[in-house]
């Protein structure tokens, strides 16, 4: 599992599962909310100029090079595309 802190005490995790990634939102202690989606949909959110990936209590928005996480449709914390894509590339 890989994960990166995207605020003060919330981390964005990855791991493998089933020819998978989960990505998850965790606190530290408990998963806040989590997605199960393949490599290559993941890989092509990176590569897209803008987009949506994922409905429900996570989200991610992409919008000129920055991805915003959304948790229960509030924006929760702001990353770069070269963050996730190194977040995707350590597991």
């Amino acid at each position: 599992m890989a994960s990166v802190e995207i605020n003060p005490g919330l981390w964005l995790c990855a791991d493998t599962e089933n020819k998978k990634v989960r990505l998850s939102l965790n606190d530290g202690h408990v998963d806040l909310a989590c997605r199960l989606e393949s490599v290559s949909k993941l890989n092509q959110f990176i590569a897209d100029g803008e987009g949506l990936l994922f409905k429900g209590r996570l989200q991610l928005h992409k919008d000129a090079g920055r991805i915003t996480v959304l948790l229960n449709g509030q924006p929760t914390a702001q990353l770069s595309v070269t963050t996730l894509s190194s977040l995707l590339n350590s597991i």
